[in-house]
């Protein structure tokens, strides 16, 4: 949950102490575990008293945005570099895709020059103040909150295809709570000269299916209001969502007075993504992404902090209606657009005519704003074809869905991101125990 990289001093709360407390007191202080350590009684504390929201009120002004939303919007102010509050243009146009591979909209990649611009940024900028909490929050709130919230949400699931962007946000007004109580934490620990905060730009590697909650509050503004400066990165797709909160953010910023320094949007193409990586060493990176991913970046990026997909295993020792139900939403959660979906499940005495009554319910939709009316974030988009080879099967109800059984699990299983494909381990009743 720590949202930024810590450049501790040898030993933080030991160096604090030598040389100004006398001996009893230097133990008690070392003894002391900070509030933003995981699992102490001081993480626990920062839990009480999380916000609540209308969530009604965020479906509807959600749905009324993606109903009223301009296409040509997305060509006509296309994805581009933005530094220090100025677009970068000029450079190579192409088009953007969502999840799906479908164009949605217009990008401009950064030129060379202009990422050398980028570049040299992030190696001489420095923050005016380290301290923008007050900023920052007021900042969280304006956009969490209605009319803003409903355009995130909206644009993410237009870019994305995310069925319920509501509960995100909603989780989002929670986290960010208690994640503002741990910086207070930290920031406090650093005032008293226990630990120093890097203040190296970080570098945001965006997550399409949770951009509004892990990158935008969690990796951005919590860094930000600590001092923080980020550079979100543009991706191969799906990235006009979070381009659109990046203006939204930066037309905050400017009423609320942060410089605008603190935040780049970085429009660019691998090989300059990988020159800008190899430049910057000392700085960190958050990454929501598959392990591929992360073991490419973490050779040019030592400091990288990443949160990697599955595929994910549900095991149950006995098959009930409740069981069933959360089989088929777990494993078609966002049309499995979720890193905590199921992959494979171990269902003792399953069969094929069971597989098929689990998934029989799975509603096929054509937009997201089906699910959106109908409240619903499990359905499958139509149109679509998976072919996942000759070991698998098409359910009979709901032929999209593929899926294999075995009595033991497979030795090896692909995630399948974005494809309604599930494994299913079936040992008898008899075998099924631990050892």
């Amino acid at each position: 949950l720590k949202p930024f990289w810590l450049e501790f001093l040898l030993s933080p709360i030991a160096q604090s102490c030598t040389t100004t407390l006398p001996a009893s007191q230097q133990a008690m202080a070392v003894a002391t575990t900070p509030a933003y350590n995981f699992a102490s009684k001081g993480y626990q504390s920062l839990f009480a008293g999380q916000p609540s929201c209308d969530s009604d009120a965020l479906r509807a002004g959600t749905i009324e945005y993606v109903k009223n939303f301009d296409e040509k919007s997305w060509y006509d102010s296309p994805v581009r570099t933005v530094l220090m509050g100025q677009s970068l243009v000029g450079g190579k146009e192409q088009k953007t895709v969502d999840a799906f591979g479908k164009e949605n909209g217009a990008q401009v990649v950064a030129t060379d020059a202009q990422a050398e611009e980028v570049l040299r940024h992030i190696r001489t900028y420095r923050p005016p103040k380290v301290d923008y909490r007050a900023e920052m929050r007021r900042i969280d709130q304006r956009i969490l909150s209605m009319p803003m919230a409903g355009e995130i949400i909206g644009n993410q699931a237009l870019d994305f295809g995310k069925q319920d962007g509501i509960t995100e946000v909603v989780e989002a007004l929670e986290a960010n709570a208690v994640e503002q109580r741990i910086n207070d934490a930290l920031f406090e620990d650093e005032v008293n000269g226990n630990v120093k905060i890097g203040r190296f730009p970080a570098f945001i590697g965006c997550v399409s299916n949770f951009s509004n909650f892990l990158d935008l509050s969690r990796k951005v503004m919590r860094n930000m209001e600590l001092g923080v400066p980020v550079v979100v990165l543009s991706r191969n797709n799906t990235t006009q969502h979070m381009f659109r909160w990046s203006l939204l953010l930066l037309d905050l910023m400017k009423k609320e007075g942060v410089d605008l320094g603190m935040l780049t949007y970085f429009s660019c193409d691998r090989k300059q993504k990988t020159k800008i990586f190899q430049a910057c060493p000392e700085s960190p990176a958050y990454f929501t992404c598959s392990r591929e991913v992360a073991e490419s970046v973490k050779k040019d990026l030592p400091k990288i902090m990443s949160s990697t997909g599955g595929p994910n295993t549900m095991v149950t020792t006995s098959f009930t209606p409740e069981v069933s139900t959360a089989l088929r939403y777990s494993a078609m959660i966002e049309n499995k657009g979720q890193c905590t979906a199921m992959r494979h499940c171990v269902v003792p005495d399953c069969t094929e005519d069971m597989v098929d009554q689990i998934f029989k319910p799975t509603p096929v939709i054509n937009h997201v704003l089906e699910s959106l009316e109908a409240k619903g974030f499990a359905g499958i988009y139509a149109g679509h074809k998976y072919e996942c080879g000759p070991d698998y099967k098409s359910l009979p109800s709901q032929p999209m869905i593929q899926f294999r059984m075995a009595s033991r699990p497979p030795s090896e299983i692909d995630e399948k991101w974005r494809e309604p494909v599930v494994d299913i381990t079936a040992p008898s009743s008899q075998d099924f125990r631990s050892e």
